[in-house]
């Protein structure tokens, strides 16, 4: 009673031949279909890499040039402070030399007279001629 049914020649009541079943259509085509997804999302995945080190690197340029502006901005404010202070103690010697000149005006004089000739004397040591 338990006798095997009639599936047909040389069918032994295995699927396929022999034992080994034929590729199916479907199952080269999910493969290929799975590695283009994967292909996609490994691209995309890179895209996306590239473009958060595009944006780490804009920002870190970003920084790079505030702290250049500010060093910039800050040593010629300090130049422009440095600049003015000799401006003012310039001034402040020229005003003390003019009140000293004011009060001691022949001795100004004087002095003045015994600078030109020292400097007179010094510069015109090369051109005297020996007698």
């Amino acid at each position: 009673m338990n006798q095997p049914s009639n599936r047909g020649p040389g069918t032994t009541g295995q699927t396929g031949n022999g034992g080994s079943s034929p590729p199916q259509p479907s199952q080269p085509a999910g493969v290929v279909d799975t590695l283009k997804d994967k292909a996609k999302d490994l691209a995309s995945g890179a895209a996306n890499l590239a473009g958060e080190a595009k944006d780490k690197v804009q920002e870190w340029s970003g920084a790079a040039v505030n702290r250049v502006e500010q060093a910039w901005d800050s040593t010629r404010a300090g130049v422009r402070k440095a600049a003015g202070a000799v401006a003012d103690t310039a001034e402040d010697a020229w005003d003390g030399f003019g009140r000293l000149i004011r009060r001691y005006p022949v001795a100004s004089v004087l002095i003045a007279l015994g600078a030109g000739f020292l400097i007179g004397d010094l510069l015109g040591m090369g051109r005297r001629s020996r007698y």
